[in-house]
């Protein structure tokens, strides 16, 4: 994490949840490739700095499962009835 911030790139921030790998993903690819494969290649990990082609995967990643992610959030009910609130307004006293 220190070669992130030493760059001013970060993960996580408060108003991100970083409890999916999709966020992880969607932050990642906001990193500039050349800072992200400069790191990788700091760490001696070569094999897994980005080629055109995986920068064009990943994004294609965050697209497809941004839409579950839109889905879920939707889903999730905090702003009406859920099944369970609705269940017990309906039961008789």
């Amino acid at each position: 994490m220190s070669f992130l911030t030493n760059v001013h790139m970060h993960m996580c921030t408060p108003s991100i949840r970083c409890n999916s790998q999709f966020q992880m993903v969607k932050k990642m690819i906001e990193i500039p490739s050349s800072t992200l494969n400069s790191i990788l290649t700091d760490l001696k990990k070569n094999d897994l700095t980005l080629n055109s082609k995986d920068e064009k995967v990943l994004e294609e990643f965050v697209f497809l499962f941004g839409l579950f992610n839109q889905a879920t959030v939707l889903t999730q009910g905090e702003s009406y009835a859920t099944v369970g609130l609705v269940a017990l307004c309906g039961k008789d006293s």
